[in-house]
């Protein structure tokens, strides 16, 4: 099997931020980091709000924890740039939970993350 943590570059979730009731991408930003892309700048995002997973990718139930707001900035002119604390320390885990039948992110068939074998 092989497993693409979220923290991966070529990971994308669609993830929830709960308090904004605002639906972003999540992808990782290297080791420990995420960030959420196309998130409004009209959306009320604040530092502590809990990000799950949106249920809409077909890969992830919704409602799965994936990490806090840790800083969100003025990105560009339409979104703000959200940064995300993952839920768990990805260095420390010692038991994952597999979902069977979903379909592999494309980066995993292509070769292109840093998915574990």
């Amino acid at each position: 099997a092989k497993v693409q943590l979220v923290t991966d570059r070529a990971a994308g979730v669609a993830v929830l931020l709960e308090a904004a009731r605002r639906q972003g991408i999540l992808r990782g930003a290297g080791p420990g980091r995420l960030e959420v892309d196309y998130v409004p700048r009209q959306a009320d995002v604040a530092v502590g709000d809990r990000v799950v997973t949106a249920g809409v990718d077909g890969v992830y139930p919704r409602g799965l924890p994936v990490g806090t707001v840790s800083a969100v900035e003025a990105g560009n002119e339409m979104f703000h740039r959200v940064e995300v604390t993952p839920a768990v320390d990805f260095a420390d885990l010692s038991l994952v939970f597999l979902l069977e039948g979903a379909a592999p992110p494309a980066a995993l068939t292509r070769g292109e993350s840093d998915a574990l074998r």
